[in-house]
């Protein structure tokens, strides 16, 4: 509501997703179908789109996902971005299990423009 406007240093989005990322504890992941997943991207973003208000100027909005599927994760960045004008990347990354020796993650901080 108008009353979490505006009021948070940090507003961490650690969104539904396809878990891919976590597959190696979650076998059976890896039989969801393309149709389970493919409204999460917009989920996600209504979620990141929600939560933007709520940022202070300055502060960060996180968004985190643990797959590493690039149309729930950059993709998804890219879109708020491009309707967000006041947000920027600060740091991004993807944590790969093969790579990084842990579960498969997505990260994007993005700051609000003051």
């Amino acid at each position: 509501g108008e009353e979490l406007q505006g009021r948070f240093d940090v507003v961490i989005a650690d969104a539904p997703c396809s878990g891919f990322g976590v597959m190696r504890r979650k076998p059976e992941i890896r039989y969801k179908t393309d149709y389970e997943t493919a409204s999460l991207p917009a989920i996600q973003l209504a979620i990141l789109s929600g939560l933007a208000p709520c940022v202070k100027p300055g502060g960060t909005l996180l968004y985190s996902t643990c797959t590493l599927l690039e149309r729930e994760n950059e993709d998804v960045a890219r879109a708020f971005l491009a309707g967000n004008e006041g947000f920027t990347v600060t740091e991004q990354r993807t944590l790969w299990p093969d790579i990084d020796k842990t579960d498969g993650f997505f990260i994007c901080r993005m700051v609000k423009s003051i």
